[in-house]
C-alpha cells in the first residue's frame, strides 16, 4: 500500500480516500484482461422469511419492476450476473427465476442455490463455486434484489477500473426511492 494511504488512512473515510487517491492520482493504465461479475444476494440465509412465499412475492414484484429491467438494460452486456439463493426456495420461484434467465441479455446469468445451513456465501466463495474466472483481474460489485442500477453502471465501472489489489470504486451519488411512500 502506498505510504500516503498508510499515513492518512485513519484520518479519512477509507473507501473515499482509496478511491480518490487511486482513480485521480494513479497514472492511467488501460486494462483489458479482466472479467466483470455482478453479485446479488436474493434470499440467502437461515432466516425463515427468506423462503416465505408472501415475502418472496413482494421481493419478486420489486425485482420484476426495478432490478431485472435495470440490469438487463445495461449498455455494456459483457458481464456475468450471479444471484445466490437459498436452496430451499419454493419451486415456483425457482421456475420464475429460470424465466428471467431466459430473457437475460448479459453474457451469463447464474442462479447459485446454496445450502443455507452449511455454506457461508462470502462473495469469493460464491464466485469460485459457481463460475470459473479465466482472466487476470476480477471486477465485481454487489446489487440487492430491490436495487436499480443506471443503464451505464457496468460501463462506468469498467472505465474507472485500475489494476490495483483491493481497490474500491464507490459511486457515492445515487437516489433512494421508497415505493411505499412514493418518495
Amino acid at each position: 500500500m502506498h505510504d500516503y494511504i498508510k499515513r492518512h488512512l485513519k484520518k479519512f473515510h477509507p473507501i473515499k480516500e482509496i478511491q480518490n487517491f487511486i482513480i485521480t492520482k494513479r497514472p492511467y493504465e488501460k486494462v483489458t484482461d479482466f472479467e466483470t461479475i455482478l453479485l446479488t444476494e436474493f434470499n440467502w440465509g437461515t432466516n425463515p422469511r427468506g423462503i416465505d412465499e408472501t415475502y418472496l412475492e413482494q421481493r419478486f414484484k420489486l425485482f420484476d419492476k426495478y432490478t431485472f429491467p435495470s440490469i438487463n438494460s445495461q449498455s455494456d452486456k459483457d458481464f456475468v450476473w450471479i444471484l445466490y439463493l437459498n436452496d430451499k426456495t419454493p419451486q415456483r420461484f425457482k421456475d420464475m427465476l429460470e424465466e428471467y434467465k431466459e430473457q437475460a441479455t448479459m453474457k451469463k446469468m447464474i442462479l447459485a442455490y446454496v445450502d443455507s445451513n452449511n455454506y457461508y456465501p462470502l462473495y469469493g466463495n460464491v464466485v469460485r463455486k459457481f463460475y470459473e474466472v479465466k482472466r487476470k483481474w476480477l471486477l465485481s460489485c454487489r446489487c440487492d434484489n430491490d436495487d436499480i442500477l443506471a443503464n451505464n453502471y457496468i460501463e462506468e465501472m469498467k472505465k474507472n477500473f485500475r489494476p490495483v489489489h483491493n481497490m474500491y470504486i464507490d459511486f457515492i451519488y445515487g437516489y433512494n426511492y421508497d415505493v411505499f411512500s412514493n418518495s
